[in-house]
């Protein structure tokens, strides 16, 4: 069971992977309640990034890194027509908060990866 994002993410890389020469990646960016909503609906690929995250990684996002950073949940597909599959990549990014710029947004600093999943998925017919 996938939830939507990651069934749309999915189904849109199957067509990648049939139509497209050369398929270009998909991505997409989900927030944390969006990302924890799908971990509660047994989606399973959100579940898998959960469980690589581990308790103490998941008790940092949920205590005191959103203070400092802002959080967020990646996910891409990329085809890979001469393998005959679909990588799909989850990852939890922080891009940390530098202060506020003149105007008063926030200054951002460069992302970074705070853990990730990569799942080869095969295409529903490999056949080109």
């Amino acid at each position: 069971m996938l939830c939507n994002d990651c069934c749309r993410l999915v189904q849109q890389a199957d067509h990648e992977y049939h139509f497209a020469d050369p398929p270009t990646p998909i991505k997409q960016e989900v927030l944390t309640e969006e990302f924890l909503a799908a971990v509660t609906s047994t989606c399973y690929l959100c579940t898998r990034l959960h469980i690589e995250l581990g308790a103490q990684k998941l008790q940092n996002l949920n205590s005191h890194l959103p203070k400092t950073n802002l959080v967020s949940f990646d996910k891409s597909a990329h085809c890979h027509v001469q393998h005959n599959n679909i990588l799909v990549r989850m990852g939890c990014k922080l891009t940390p908060l530098c202060g506020t710029t003149e105007t008063g947004e926030p200054a951002l600093g460069k992302s970074y990866s705070y853990g990730y999943l990569q799942v080869a998925l095969l295409p529903r017919n490999i056949q080109r």
